[in-house]
């Protein structure tokens, strides 16, 4: 929002809404999300969750690199730094998923 002549005005085509309407609708149809009791909130479901890891590897992945192919490459020292921070968030996210098992090493 922003104030113009002592007045606020929305300047969001949402209005003072993001989450709620037809989107939420379709997500909560979709079981994607759930509404908590008593209160305007929702929180993703199982599902929800594999949905939005699945959507954020894709991008960064797929979508990310496509897009970037007309960009010049980064140094070969910061490549490397970063295919080194890649491994190590995919096997904390691997060590994530074996529960009780990955704690006891």
């Amino acid at each position: 929002m922003v104030r113009t002549g002592g007045r606020w005005k929305r300047t969001s085509p949402h209005g003072r809404h993001l989450a709620s309407g037809p989107s939420v609708c379709r997500l909560r149809l979709a079981g994607l999300i759930r509404r908590i009791e008593h209160a305007n909130r929702y929180v993703l479901t199982p599902d929800g969750i594999k949905m939005a890891v699945f959507y954020t590897k894709l991008h960064n992945r797929l979508l990310r690199p496509l897009l970037a192919a007309d960009q010049p490459q980064a140094p070969p020292g910061l490549r490397q730094a970063l295919r080194a921070i890649d491994q190590h968030v995919d096997d904390y996210i691997s060590r994530a998923r074996l529960g009780k098992a990955a704690r006891k090493t």
